[in-house]
């Protein structure tokens, strides 16, 4: 196809991975430092619908992962 090079491409699945685990990450360390201290913000719903969605995201990128690099997979657990 030769859209866009190699380089910039990794780069670009690379930063919407990052960008999705640090709000669902820092997200969820929030939501739960909030729920045991008993923390009640207006916020809470929001951050937990941006929680939910950027995990949401992570699982699609992850098959999309598999799917591009399944032959790295095969030969990382023996499977032929």
């Amino acid at each position: 196809m030769g859209l866009v090079n190699r380089r910039w491409h990794v780069n670009l699945w690379n930063l919407i991975i990052f960008m999705a685990f640090i709000v669902s990450g820092i997200g969820g360390f929030i939501l739960l430092s909030m729920l045991e201290y008993g923390v009640k913000a207006p916020f809470n719903h929001q951050l937990l619908y941006w929680h939910v969605e950027a995990g949401v995201d992570l699982m699609i990128i992850t098959i999309f992962h598999f799917h591009y690099y399944k032959g790295s997979i095969y030969r990382v657990f023996g499977v032929r």
